[in-house]
Formats: C-alpha cells, structure tokens, sequence
C-alpha cells in the first residue's frame, strides 16, 4: 500500500513508500483511499459527530477505530480526501501530525497508573516537531510512553518505548527498542529526570543517520553506549497480558490531578560523545531547555486548541471555551464491533453522548472509545449503546476482522458477517487465550502481527493458518462458503478435548497440526 501526497505544491518531502496514511497523505485501499484522523488528545462529542458526517459527505460511509486508537475514513477518491482535510482541520481538533508519541485515553487519570506518562510524552512530541523529525526518522516511526494502567499499551508496535516502573517507592522508565512490551529488546532503565533526555538524545542519533533505521534494527551496544552514564541495567518483570476493560473506568479525582507536584523530565550535562553537528544542535537544546513536566503538561497541542485530558480538567480556557469541571470523573470505555462502523453509527454514538451529558471523548486501543464525564453520564451512554461492545466477555472483543467483502475490493470472503456467525455460535471457543483474525485477503491489514488462529480469503478460497501471520503457510485451504463451519469443527473438537481449565489456544497446541488436520477433514467432507 502506498500513501499518496495531496498537496505536491508544498516543499514538504512527499511520504516514503509504507508510511501510515495521515489526513494529508491517505492510502489507497481495495474500497479507495483511507484517511487516518490522530488526535493527541480529548474531543467533543459534538466533533465526533462532525466527523460522521463528513464521513458520510466525503467517503463511503464507512468509519474504522483502528487498534492503536486512530479514526480512519474510508472511501475516499483524490479529490474528496483533499476536501475532507480541509474540513477536518477547521475543527482545530488536537491532530497528530507526523511520527506519533502514544500514551492511552487514561493517561494521568488512571489511579492505577506507576505515573503519568504525558508530560514526557509532550517533550518528545516538542523536540521531534522543532526539528522537523517526522521527515528524518523512517516511515511508521512510533515511540510508546507506557505510565501503566487499566489500558496498558504493551501489545502495541513500536521503535522506542518507555515504560514506567517503581522501585523502591521511585519512578524509573525501562527503555526497550522495537516489537511489543513482550518482544522489545531492552536497554536497560532510566531515572524519572532522565528519561527525557534518554528519548530526544536516541531520537537525535536516529536522525543523523544517512538512513535511520528502525527501532528493532538498532545495535543494543551502540545505543547503551550514546546514553553513557544516564543509563543504568536493571530489568523489571516482562509485562503480563492484560484484559483491556470495558464499561465503567474508575478515575482519579481532578482535584488531585491539579495538586500533583511535577519534575523536570530532562536533564542537563550529560556525556554527549562524538556527536555530529546536528546532534549537538538538537541535543542542546535538549540540554537547556528550562520545561518542566509540570510546563509540559499546560502546552496546547500545536496543531489546535486542545490540551492533553488530563490538564483540561483543571479548568483551563480552549479557545474561548472552559473544559474544566468541579465534581469527580468517571469514563465508559466502548468498543467498535471489528474495528469498524458507518458514519450514521458513529454520528448516533456522539449525539447520544452528548445528550447523557458526556463532556469529552478519546479513541482508544483496541478499536474502542473512552468517554469522559459524570457518573450518571457514562451510565446513561452505556445503556444506550447495546449493540457495541461492553464487555471483556464479548466474544466480538476477540476477533480482528478487516473491513471484508463487499466494503474491500481485495476481499473474498464477509469478514464481519463471518464475525458476528462466530461471536453467536462458537463464543465458548474464543476465551480470550487467542485472537481470531478474519482477513479478506492475504494483506492482513485487520492484525498485522501473527495471530494464533487466522482465516484468511484468497482467490479460490480460505486458508486456515495458526500461530502465524496471513502470508504463511496454511494448516488447510477451505472452500468458499465452509468458512463457519471450520471454525464451528474446531470449537467441536475443542468441546469434546479440553481438560479441566485448559484455555481453547492451549488444548489447540497440545492437540497438535496432525489432530486438527484430521477433525477438519471429516468435518468439511
């Protein structure tokens, strides 16, 4: 897939080939272009409805909320992406524009958090916007600050990512390159005040490179050795798999939020070996910059009127407007039925959420959407919202599904239609020990990472792969049309095999390709 440039005129370097599409630069897609909306920060509803309704007016009428929390609008044709930009950034919403640094819908509200990853997180997204890194650092470039939490972000992709941890009633930040928080390699740990100057000192060496690599292509020693003496080993326990929650979010009182004392987040004379003259420019400034996390955190994104959540709440203007609010938050978190819904869902979604009384909203990861407000609110938004997910225990929660036939020209086989068949009739299968993936086609663009059960449409027919991605090699090929009966032989044999508290993903493993090949062929025949 290849983004494509809207805007040749503009001396901007024009997107690499493979690089996430973006409101200015959308991604051709078997149903047309697909525009991607990042937002660093709080919406309202009534901005979730215009959304919808350019949806509606430009594209197909068909919405994602992808994995990593993005709203995409699909459909496009070169000339309504282009207005559709237009139109989006006179909302002034709090875009994200170039290499994107994650934090969660929750981030500095969540109680359970180690702490509250935003203030670092706006002094990387400040230094990479003063120099301009976005067009230096290689396409899909991503940097995760993970504070912990009922949201953790460890399944997510990413080239640099820090994760805060407690030791001895101290924050320090493990520093791991590439892959998820399982898979990254890790650095090693960082003090609170150094981490700050751990991510711009790596961003800056990156981007001196005649080709910057990516995350998982960097040298451990190498990098160990540019951090010098802020860098300490350690290692923390591997970050377990988490069930992401729905429904009610418990939060912290804004009132603490305003009170919380603040450190700096970078720091000053630090061994900077061997640099080349764009590193000591950027690294200076990295150097001398006064910010604290407390100043951070007041920083209006760049892009609009929005600061992060977490500073609304304590009653700052936006615009002319005042977000803030003088009784206790809560949050409702809803999911998106495989990713995905039409405008007219999503226009309903925030109208309804506004007339509950819901003040602010975020897309979330895992195709989800947290909204922000009084207790009675979220209560009132969930009750009306039966048809999305709101529960862990929706068997939908568990499935990654891409758009499918009709809505892709690439597919051949109805993902969703396929999904919701599996969410009725084989829910006891799908426990939450796997991932089912339902892909079109072989682009697996639904779940890109390897999933342990994988339905895949190809030409002809379907391949079942397990425990790997939708280009390998298939355990079976299917028949068009015997797509739910495999999964429904599987949950059969699953049924009559399982132990006593075995999950679905193990009695799978422990049965075998041998087992599975043979309950297949007797159930299709």
């Amino acid at each position: 897939m290849t983004a494509i440039a809207l805007h040749p005129e503009q001396k901007a370097s024009p997107m690499v080939r493979g690089a996430c599409p973006a409101l200015s630069t959308p991604m051709m897609t078997g149903d047309g272009l697909l525009a991607r909306i990042g937002l660093d920060g709080a919406i309202r509803p009534t901005d979730l409805v215009r959304i919808g309704e350019l949806a509606e007016r430009h594209g197909n009428g068909l919405i994602d909320i992808s994995a990593r929390g993005n709203i995409q609008v699909r459909g496009l044709t070169a000339s309504s992406a282009k207005v559709l930009e237009t139109d989006i950034r006179r909302l002034s919403l709090p875009l994200r524009d170039g290499v994107p640094v994650e934090t969660g819908a929750l981030a500095g509200l969540d109680p359970t958090e180690i702490a509250n990853p935003e203030p670092l997180a706006q002094n990387i997204r400040d230094f990479i916007a003063e120099y301009d890194l976005s067009r230096r650092l290689a396409a899909k470039f991503a940097v995760v600050v993970e504070g912990g939490g009922q949201l953790p972000l460890h399944d997510l992709l990413a080239d640099i990512r820090l994760v805060a941890t407690r030791q001895d009633s101290k924050i320090f930040w493990q520093v791991l390159l590439g892959g998820t928080a399982q898979t990254g390699r890790l650095v090693g740990l960082v003090a609170d005040g150094n981490a700050g100057t751990c991510a711009t000192l790596v961003l800056a060496r990156i981007a001196a490179m005649e080709k910057p690599l990516r995350g998982r292509q960097l040298d451990l020693a190498e990098v160990r050795g540019w951090l010098g003496d802020i860098l300490f080993e350690g290692r923390v326990s591997a970050a377990e798999q988490a069930t992401l929650a729905f429904g009610l979010l418990p939060l912290v009182d804004q009132a603490v939020i305003a009170a919380e004392p603040s450190e700096p987040s970078v720091v000053r004379d630090v061994n900077l070996r061997q640099i080349s003259p764009l590193e000591e420019e950027m690294l200076g400034k990295a150097e001398g910059d006064d910010t604290s996390a407390n100043d951070a955190n007041q920083l209006s994104s760049r892009t609009g009127a929005y600061p992060p959540l977490s500073a609304s709440l304590t009653s700052l203007p936006q615009g002319g407007r005042s977000l803030g609010v003088c009784r206790p938050l809560h949050a409702a978190r809803i999911g998106i039925p495989f990713g995905q819904c039409s405008a007219e869902t999503l226009i309903e979604l925030g109208r309804q959420a506004e007339a509950a009384g819901i003040e602010m909203l975020r897309p979330a990861i895992d195709h989800s959407i947290v909204f922000f407000g009084p207790d009675h609110a979220c209560r009132t938004l969930i009750d009306v919202s039966k048809n999305l997910i709101l529960s862990q225990n929706d068997p939908r929660a568990k499935i990654a599904a891409c758009p499918g036939k009709p809505a892709c020209n690439s597919a051949s086989v109805k993902t969703h239609a396929l999904g919701e068949t599996a969410a009725e009739n084989i829910a006891d299968l799908l426990d939450g020990s796997f991932t089912l993936h339902l892909s079109g086609c072989t682009k697996g663009c639904a779940h890109p990472a390897k999933a342990f059960v994988n339905l895949v449409g190809m030409n002809d027919g379907a391949a079942l792969i397990f425990d790997g991605k939708t280009s390998d090699m298939p355990l079976k090929l299917i028949r068009h049309g015997e797509e739910a009966k495999t999964l429904e032989v599987l949950a059969d044999l699953v049924r009559l095999e399982r132990g006593i508290g075995e999950t679905t993903r193990d009695c799978l493993c422990r049965l075998g390709p041998a087992r599975l090949q043979t309950a297949l062929s007797q159930g299709l025949s």
